[in-house]
Formats: C-alpha cells, sequence, structure tokens
C-alpha cells in the first residue's frame, strides 16, 4: 500500500498494486512434475547417464552413475 497525495501533500487515497502468480506457479509444478517424470526414466535404465555444463559441472547424473562410481547426488551435483 502506498498513499495517494494531492497538490497540497495531503494524502487522499491508498493505493496498492496486486500481482497474480496463478499462472506462473502452475508453470513450475508442471516443470517439476516433468523433471520428476524424467528422473524416474533416468534412474530406472542400467546405463550410466551424467550432463555437465559448459563450465565442466554435473547437473544431471541418474542411479547407476551414483552406484557405480559410489557418490550420491549431494557430492556430484554443482562439482
Amino acid at each position: 500500500k502506498f498513499p495517494l497525495r494531492d497538490s497540497s501533500g495531503r494524502i487522499y487515497a491508498l493505493g496498492a498494486i496486486c500481482t497474480d502468480f496463478t499462472q506462473r506457479k502452475q508453470t513450475e509444478a508442471a516443470l517439476r512434475a516433468s523433471e520428476n517424470q524424467l528422473r524416474l526414466i533416468t534412474d530406472a535404465l542400467p546405463s550410466l547417464i551424467t550432463c555437465v555444463d559448459a563450465g565442466r559441472r554435473y547437473r544431471v547424473t541418474n542411479r547407476a552413475y551414483e552406484v557405480w562410481f559410489g557418490l550420491s547426488r549431494g557430492d556430484i551435483y554443482g562439482k
């Protein structure tokens, strides 16, 4: 909330700005669901799967990769 003032500086009303985050929340939920589905699929594969970014940091590994090297996701991500 913020005051609205007349030309003499007196407050004559209060203003407010509202933002509807519904679409953003729905999009974020859909993205999380998609990521979870991809995780389930890659974890079910017996192949070693990993993805590193341009800085050579781990961004994705599957369960087989973690078991093979004896590392957890927390040990790998970002390194």
